[in-house]
């Protein structure tokens, strides 16, 4: 709680900049990041095939363990101290063994796919706002939460206690870099920021 002045301070900060700007000749704008990850088409696309694939995985996961099951049934029928029973019981853990490790190795991959999936979303997404800001002529891009509080949801009240940028008014360039993502030919005009 000691950094609760923190959001504060950054709108004084924020406000502070956003006439100073003006008479330097830049200006402020907000973006939604959590918005604009949402609505990247190559990040969307590559999320998609990283948990289709890692689906297919996990039912080839259950396929082996399904396996490993009915294997381990057919040493109900030898003798505990048999050496045939020795020999499926070493194989049987052996199997299970690798593939408990195999499962884990391939776990880590795909969370490491993912990772990097969103780092280099965000750095796409970092490009696009630096070229919204130049045409622009912004000279600082704050980061905010455009989420509705949910009054009956209290961790939706304390995520929005923590804002840092508690108003804004027609300073929000979102939709201007989702589009400059997208590819889109037709430039957003500048209509959500404030001369």
């Amino acid at each position: 709680m000691k950094l609760a002045w923190m959001p504060a301070l950054l709108l004084i900060l924020a406000c502070g900049t956003t006439a100073s700007a003006q008479t330097g000749g830049g200006y402020v704008a907000v973006l939604d990041l959590q918005k604009v990850l949402e609505q990247h088409p190559r990040l969307q696309a590559q999320l998609k095939a990283i948990r289709q694939e890692y689906k297919s995985f996990q039912q080839s996961v259950l396929a082996k363990q399904q396996d490993l099951r009915k294997r381990a049934q057919k040493l109900q029928e030898l003798s505990p101290g048999s050496p045939d029973f020795k020999q499926l019981q070493a194989e049987l853990a052996r199997i299970e063994s690798t593939t408990a490790v195999d499962a884990k190795l391939k776990q880590k991959e795909f969370f490491t796919r993912e990772a990097k999936a969103h780092y280099e979303a965000y750095r796409d997404i970092t490009d696009a706002v630096a070229r919204v800001a130049a045409r622009h002529n912004i000279v600082l891009v704050l980061r905010y939460d455009s989420k509705q509080i949910d009054p009956d949801n209290r961790a939706s009240i304390a995520e929005g206690l923590m804002r840092s940028v508690v108003y804004q008014h027609k300073l929000d360039i979102t939709d201007m870099v989702v589009q400059e993502l997208g590819g889109a030919a037709a430039q957003v005009p500048a209509t959500n920021i404030r001369r």
